[in-house]
């Protein structure tokens, strides 16, 4: 619209519409500012507009506005040059705007679900709708049966809850009802998107049976007419996989084969200190890492040797033969900052990958840990799948052992340890001799694995027991607190086996 039509008030009343700008420029530069910060100035033959910049604030002689969806596009033409310039103003989203949005698309879920739960063979009478504290990812349903008996069902109406997070609070929840009421509550109905039906029926399979009775599952199906959930039956896929009745299961295979080339560069960036410096190997290629943080990366891609050295976004790609020169002046600020008295805890070097720092420590000598765990060989970051293992070792029994190692408080770590543990025994099944080889030639024990969990001193969550208590008692788990000052050295402050 021509600038004469558009009046003062009406630009503003554009304006106001949201209450924060960006403001585009054609040099291609961004500045956000309020809506009040633009300024419309009224003047005998129209008027002009102000609005600030990275070099303050800038005065428009609008030849023209148009209003583009939400956007306005102001044409102006400077006094002084005559040269015609664009800016374009776009509305910034407000954080409220998106919550409340993400809300309303959440709670529309819930609402599907809850109808569903009402055309059950044995209906259900919903009383209520809880959004969960934790970003509104989860709905708790309130229901009632025709007996008047109170039930719950859990919706991840996100989509984007892990079947670990999930069967976590579930299990909670359970141990929180027969708390409150005394008795073994009613079975609580778990209403799973297609995502994540795989994994928790897995999780599932591996609960006591009498804990894994009052989990009901379904799956929530809204594509075509109208939303429905139907029942989904758990199997005991790992009890079958340890009857050996699976054999489709590919086991996974070691990486690509290491060159001449390649080792010598490795080899070079590990004798710059080798009690801090070592390396993991992945299906692609290698990483050099200094007490667990990545530094330099060795790929080989369409049969060509890569190579990148840094760490995060200052990583930058090098040739080769240029890894000593490069990995001693980044070794150099490593061995300053990543230690256990650094000049400051604060740099990114000393903060970065705790775990895996922990890890690294572990690896070199995980006697530290359990004396019954052979000191070589071991693997770190182990693949099983498309997972990766912290550490796999072996006993000196022949038994394997998963390790998962934390740092901080993680109420899904024992569901992730079992989910790891799940898949490693079923490829153990399928082909033991595989670990034998990599151990080896060591006999690996005809048992399925043991899980440890290793985490400093109060990092276990207060519920861990009774998330162990949940499981098959089949399933060995040992718990290790360390000291909490790990990194000057590895200390076991205490031990429980369940």
């Amino acid at each position: 619209m021509a600038v004469h039509e558009e009046s003062t008030s009406r630009f503003e009343g554009l304006l106001t519409k949201h209450s924060e700008w960006v403001i585009a420029s054609s040099d291609g530069s961004l500045f956000q500012a309020r809506a009040n910060e633009i300024c419309v100035l009224a003047g005998v033959g129209g008027f002009s507009i102000e609005i600030p910049t990275d070099a303050g604030i800038r005065r428009l002689n609008p030849d023209s506005i148009e209003v583009v969806e939400d956007s306005i596009r102001i044409t102006s033409i400077s006094d002084t040059t005559g040269i015609r310039d664009q800016v374009l103003l776009i509305p910034r989203i407000d954080m409220a705007d998106v919550r409340n949005l993400l809300e309303s698309a959440r709670m529309e879920i819930a609402g599907l679900v809850a109808d569903a739960l009402g055309n059950l063979d044995e209906p259900l009478r919903v009383k209520r709708i809880d959004m969960s504290a934790e970003g509104g990812r989860l709905a708790r349903i309130i229901c009632e049966d025709r007996w008047k008996n109170e039930r719950l069902a859990y919706v991840d109406v996100s989509e984007s809850l892990n079947p670990e997070h999930l069967m976590t609070k579930v299990l909670l929840e359970l141990q929180a009802l027969s708390i409150r009421k005394k008795r073994v509550p009613l079975p609580i109905i778990t209403v799973l998107s297609e995502r994540i039906v795989r994994g928790f029926e897995a999780l599932h399979s591996t609960l006591r049976p009498a804990i894994g009775k009052l989990i009901e599952a379904f799956q929530f199906e809204s594509q075509s007419g109208a939303p429905a959930i139907t029942p989904i039956a758990i199997a005991d896929e790992w009890r079958e996989a340890h009857g050996k009745r699976v054999s489709h299961r590919r086991p996974t295979r070691m990486s690509v084969e290491m060159t001449s080339e390649i080792k010598d560069a490795i080899d070079s960036a590990v004798s710059l200190d080798p009690e801090a410096v070592d390396f993991i190997t992945s299906s692609s290629g290698w990483s050099v890492r200094y007490h667990g943080l990545p530094f330099l990366r060795i790929r080989t891609v369409k049969g060509n040797i890569r190579c990148w050295i840094g760490v995060g976004e200052r990583r930058r790609e090098i040739p080769i033969e240029e890894t000593m020169l490069w990995s001693g002046e980044i070794v150099m600020s490593l061995s300053e900052y990543r230690r256990h008295d650094p000049p400051t805890r604060r740099h990114e070097l000393y903060r970065l990958a705790p775990e895996a720092w922990l890890e690294s420590m572990l690896v070199r000598d995980i006697t530290r840990l359990d004396p019954n765990l052979i000191v070589a060989p071991l693997f770190s970051q182990f693949r099983s799948g498309p997972d990766r293992i912290d550490i796999l070792a072996l006993r000196e029994d022949g038994r394997l052992v998963v390790v998962e190692v934390k740092v901080a408080p993680d109420r899904e770590v024992l569901f992730q340890s079992v989910d790891y543990w799940r898949k490693l025994e079923a490829e153990r099944v399928v082909d033991a001799g595989r670990f034998s080889e990599l151990f080896g030639g060591r006999k690996v024990s005809n048992r399925p694995p043991m899980i440890y969990i290793v985490a400093p001193l109060l990092s276990f969550q207060s519920d861990f027991d009774f998330l162990v208590g949940c499981l098959d008692p089949s399933i060995r788990i040992c718990r290790f607190d360390l000291n909490e000052d790990w990194r000057k050295q590895v200390r076991v402050h205490q031990r429980t086996e369940y």
